[in-house]
């Protein structure tokens, strides 16, 4: 066992001569030795420099040296004590061991005791030595079988708490608690370019600071550095380390002296950074890190799997949407597409029969009719399902938004109408000039064919149609819209407008409920809103928007 380098001894020794004989034996010895005249002395002298070791020479006439450990032990308990006394006072050997003293000495007429001084001095610093090792060695491991714990009960909490935030706060509140540090932090990447990561939680023993929230650059301070190069760091003193990012602190108004960061891994992606700052006692050491490490992976659990039960509710939520949707197809559209089957078969069967029938004369104006018939309804069986496709890519296909011409993609709705338009006789007023927003050209194509084609069906007999744009108040956004002069929709008709299979009222059941419902997945899709503004015998205005082009 090895002694300090060395060792802090007292002596209180009324004698002066003996004291100068017993202190120089010491300092032979390699003890550094300070000599007190009496237990006063002595008291006054040991809360100055508190030695590793104390001989206290017991005066039968005074009682001066068991009233110097009464003292002391009054204060706490006592160093390593060896109590010198005269023959004939045995008596206190007893009291000065319950007071703590840890070995004694009989000053023997021969001096006799002053030869085994010294090798009594080794013995009890080496045992105190031992002793405080022993303790030191048991707070470890307390502290080990602690962290030991907290960890399982992390590790079970990650697993049976559902609530990510909770197991991310406990994690860094048992963080701080095992290191003993002042404060731990959480950062995760804040976009998908990981281009930033932000403080998602802290927690601080102190005073909470104002970090959540504070973002810092890929590659920038400690935890940018982490993240970026899957690294860990430990920074014992943060003004040595030109990483550290300063700015923060005065920003939130802390003082960063010591910090450890390590990475949160998730099959080798880096998912963020686990931080913990200032020490309280020591500095941040290999056991530290290794701990720091497995909290972070806990933390990294937690994080994927609420990630996860984010995927899965988004994809029941899509799913449930779906599953409505084909419910309200088989109500709707199945029996709109059977109904015109039926006609389309009952007409063919007609021809077959005419054809058939040898002995009856057929002209050509008695096969047209039904011919053209079947032509209509299979058209109309084709749109149907057209409309069915375009609504499940609309969902699907992601798409760039560029800026507009919106009188060409008019003009082009136009000729594919212009039938429709002939026939109905409608007249169609439009702006001179159109406000530019941005979106996908095919797309909004479809979203002006259906309000038009919606407008010459409803809009009035001949239909009158006015389209329009405006620009939104915030500067933000771009309103288009077909105003027409039909018989307008009731209030309570309008919330389903929009929802796809939706008849509303008589003079709509003729058209099979798909064509509103896409506009409005297009819409938003491209990041605007729909709506209408109607009332009975006022006509309706069908209306959308689109996010505003540059230099608008």
């Amino acid at each position: 066992m090895r002694l300090p380098p060395t060792a802090q001894i007292l002596y209180t020794e009324p004698q002066p001569s003996l004291a100068g004989l017993v202190g120089e034996k010491l300092r032979l010895g390699g003890y550094d030795v300070e000599i007190a005249a009496d237990g006063q002395a002595g008291w006054r002298h040991y809360q100055t420099n508190r030695h590793d070791l104390l001989i206290v020479r017991h005066e039968a006439s005074a009682q001066d040296g068991v009233q110097l450990l009464h003292q002391l032990r009054q204060h706490g308990a006592l160093p390593a004590t060896i109590l010198l006394i005269p023959p004939g006072q045995e008596q206190l050997v007893v009291e000065a061991m319950r007071l703590g003293a840890g070995d004694y000495l009989m000053q023997d007429a021969g001096g006799g005791y002053l030869e085994l001084l010294p090798i009594v001095v080794e013995r009890l610093l080496v045992r105190h030595r031992l002793e405080r090792d022993k303790q030191q060695m048991l707070a470890v491991l307390q502290g080990r079988n602690r962290a030991l714990s907290l960890l399982n009960q992390i590790s079970h909490e990650v697993t049976s708490i559902h609530d990510p935030d909770e197991v991310v706060e406990r994690i860094l509140t048992a963080t701080i608690e095992i290191m003993g540090a002042q404060g731990c932090s959480l950062w995760l990447w804040g976009d998908e370019q990981r281009a930033y990561l932000v403080c998602q939680a802290v927690t601080d023993q102190v005073v909470s600071p104002p970090l959540k929230g504070v973002r810092v650059e890929a590659g920038q301070g400690v935890v940018g550095w982490v993240a970026s190069n899957n690294r860990s760091a430990v920074v014992q003193q943060t003004t040595d380390d030109v990483r550290f990012l300063a700015d923060i602190d005065v920003k939130i108004n802390f003082q960063t002296q010591s910090l450890m960061a390590v990475p949160m891994q998730m099959r080798d992606e880096v998912l963020g950074v686990l931080e913990v700052v200032n020490k309280f006692e020591g500095a941040f050491n290999q056991d530290d890190l290794n701990v720091a490490k497995t909290l972070a992976a806990s933390a990294a659990i937690a994080i994927e799997n609420a990630r996860l039960v984010r995927a899965l509710r988004r994809y029941t939520a899509e799913l449930e949407e779906r599953n409505a949707e084909l419910d309200a197809f088989a109500h709707t559209v199945a029996h709109d597409i059977q109904n015109m089957l039926a006609r389309v078969m009952g007409f063919a069967e007609l021809l077959r029969m005419d054809l058939s029938d040898e002995t009856r004369p057929l002209n050509r104006q008695q096969l047209l009719e039904p011919a053209q018939f079947v032509a209509v309804n299979s058209r109309r069986m084709s749109k149907v399902v057209e409309a069915l496709l375009l609504l499940a890519a609309v969902r699907q296909t992601e798409v760039s938004a560029l800026p507009l011409d919106m009188a060409a993609i008019v003009r082009e709705v136009s000729d594919r109408l212009s039938d429709q338009i002939r026939e109905s006789g409608a007249e169609i007023r439009l702006p001179e000039v159109w406000p530019t927003a941005v979106g996908y050209a095919p797309w909004v194509e479809e979203v002006w064919y259906n309000y038009l084609t919606n407008g010459l069906k409803y809009g009035g007999e001949p239909p009158r149609l006015t389209l329009g744009a405006e620009l939104l108040a915030d500067q933000k956004a771009v309103r288009f819209w077909v105003q027409d002069e039909g018989a307008g929709i009731a209030a309570a008709d309008q919330k389903q407008l929009f929802q796809p299979f939706s008849q509303i009222g008589k003079s709509r059941r003729h058209g099979h409920g798909l064509g509103l419902s896409i506009v409005e997945r297009i819409v938003s899709k491209m990041g605007g809103k729909v709506g209408v503004q109607s009332a009975v015998g006022e006509g309706s205005r069908f209306w959308f928007t689109l996010p505003v082009g540059k230099g608008e």
